[in-house]
């Protein structure tokens, strides 16, 4: 009878272990260069002929959400432009601002 508990003991605690270890937070963490390349991506997509002029750049991360602030360096012609966007913990950006064009 001893045996018995002591192995329904250990397939409970595997199990609630295994629960902690595979929950959704730690599967959904987007990493630095995974989130400046979600929002290149995504502030490329405002224009039809652009190009990046310099490497974007994680300003931000706010806590307790963990999402990223991160800005986005565009060109056109001889345009350039600041996207600035949000990404969450799946790597889902939203553009907040994008700044004025400047030579």
């Amino acid at each position: 009878m001893l045996k018995a508990d002591k192995f329904k003991n250990t397939i409970y605690i595997t199990f609630i272990l295994s629960c902690l270890l595979f929950t959704a937070p730690s599967w959904a963490n987007c990493s630095d260069l995974d989130a400046i390349a979600a929002t290149d991506k995504a502030a490329l997509k405002f224009f039809k002929r652009a190009e990046l002029f310099e490497t974007g750049k994680v300003l931000k991360l706010h806590l307790p959400s963990k999402r990223k602030e991160t800005a986005s360096y565009i060109k056109v012609k001889d345009l350039y432009y600041t996207f600035f966007g949000q990404v969450e913990l799946d790597c889902s950006v939203k553009i907040m601002k994008r700044t004025h064009a400047r030579r």
